[in-house]
């Protein structure tokens, strides 16, 4: 397991937050997540890939475009159920690539959406694939939102700033035609 830390209170993220809170009625579960991350002014993610690269290089960009992550790295889905399954606290997304060695992101979100612990969380799909029945499997399987690698580093900055605009309350249930976050290169 492999952890990349950096902390510091964003207003942003809090502001857009609070705003989210007062605009919309949300499940008790979506509001736990949302003043949870607002008391902590961090989101704590889980991010599953087996290519060093791919996950050094999401590392970086995510620890760049924002101060207030932190990011934990398994090696593949197995890892990342052996990492929940020790930790007390749960990350605020999980991260999952589909094709891992050992076990690969579709059976990891079957395992994870079964779990009555961790079935809450957001899974966010991140893929070199965007192939059809992989996002529809994905969808239904009950993950969040299906994010292709992007091919640049640009791309990459892009999808961060992204997803970390995103409310994550309207994640927790996902309507299938925002499910596929696609962003420009």
């Amino acid at each position: 397991m492999i952890h990349a830390v950096a902390y510091s209170p964003n207003q942003s993220l809090l502001h857009r937050l609070f705003y989210s809170i007062h605009q919309k009625a949300y499940s008790t579960r979506a509001l736990m997540i949302l003043l949870s991350l607002a008391s902590k002014g961090s989101l704590r993610i889980l991010l599953a890939d087996d290519d060093e690269d791919d996950r050094d290089i999401f590392i970086n960009v995510l620890t760049e475009v924002s101060d207030s992550v932190h990011i934990t790295v398994a090696r593949n889905g197995q890892d990342a159920l052996d990492t929940l399954s020790t930790t007390n606290e749960l990350p605020d997304i999980i991260f999952l690539d589909l094709n891992m060695p050992v076990m690969g992101g579709a059976d990891c979100l079957r395992m994870l959406k079964a779990n009555p612990r961790l079935k809450d969380i957001p899974v966010f799909i991140y893929s070199t694939s965007s192939n059809h029945e992989h996002v529809e499997e994905t969808f239904t399987g009950g993950a969040s939102l299906y994010i292709p690698k992007p091919e640049s580093y640009t791309g990459l900055r892009n999808m961060a700033k992204a997803v970390l605009a995103l409310n994550l309350s309207d994640c927790i249930k996902p309507k299938r035609e925002n499910f596929l976050l696609r962003v420009n290169n």
